[in-house]
């Protein structure tokens, strides 16, 4: 029995000092969710970025749909960093089939307003169909209301 009580004080002595040690090791910082401020105090994982013509952090997708514009990365750095008119930086958004004209004809896909039927045509498939030469006269002289 006197032996044990022996050992009792040296085994409690050095579990402390394991437990003190393996505390004392290093420690692994956890990044704290929403911790990723930048310089304007924007929340980037939170989806904020900064708008400097809003004066504000804003998502690109809630700013698109309040302005009424495309969600695009192009109208929202033109929206945010360029155009001070949004209307503007949704206009400057050259892609493909984002060029249309007054009548919603796509001018880069060959579309033009052909009043007569009022649609927008392709002239080299409306000439092909009417059976004319696809000039600009003859395309004018068909698509002029009459």
């Amino acid at each position: 029995m006197r032996f044990t009580h022996h050992l009792k004080q040296p085994v409690l002595i050095l579990c402390c000092v394991i437990l003190l040690v393996a505390g004392c090791g290093e420690k692994t910082s956890k990044k704290i969710v929403g911790g990723d401020k930048d310089k304007f105090g924007c929340i980037y994982s939170a989806g904020y970025q900064w708008c400097a013509n809003e004066n504000r952090c804003v998502r690109p997708w809630e700013i698109a749909q309040e302005k009424a514009l495309e969600n695009t990365k192009e109208v929202f750095n033109d929206l945010c960093n360029g155009a001070n008119d949004p209307k503007e930086a949704s206009k400057r958004n050259n892609r493909v089939g984002n060029d249309r004209d007054e009548f919603s004809c796509i001018t880069s896909a060959g579309y033009q307003w052909c009043e007569s039927l009022n649609t927008c045509v392709r002239p080299w498939e409306l000439a092909k169909q009417q059976g004319f030469n696809n000039t600009p006269e003859n395309i004018k002289a068909y698509c002029h209301k009459k």
